[in-house]
């Protein structure tokens, strides 16, 4: 969906220097993001984490989600209520 705000070849939001990187789509809320020589990739930059992902494999983010949301350390980064599942 943020690829949609973009003029053509990908899109990026916030800090983000890319060389060589079409198809990227980069949001970065804090600080820099940097890519280099990378092809459509996914990279969502929050102050609290870093996702990188590929854009064919941009369905399989649920189940990170899932697998984050099994862990104590993945519910803080989900800021989900501890026992509660995503």
């Amino acid at each position: 969906a943020l690829e949609r705000l973009g003029r053509g070849d990908g899109f990026s939001h916030g800090d983000v220097v890319a060389l060589d990187s079409p198809g990227s789509v980069v949001w970065a809320d804090s600080g820099a993001v940097g890519l280099v020589g990378v092809q459509d990739v996914v990279v969502v930059h929050t102050p609290d984490a870093t996702l990188v992902v590929a854009k064919d494999r941009a369905q399989d983010v649920r189940a990170l989600v899932d697998r984050l949301g099994r862990s104590e350390r993945g519910r803080r980064y989900l800021r989900m209520p501890r026992g509660k599942k995503p």
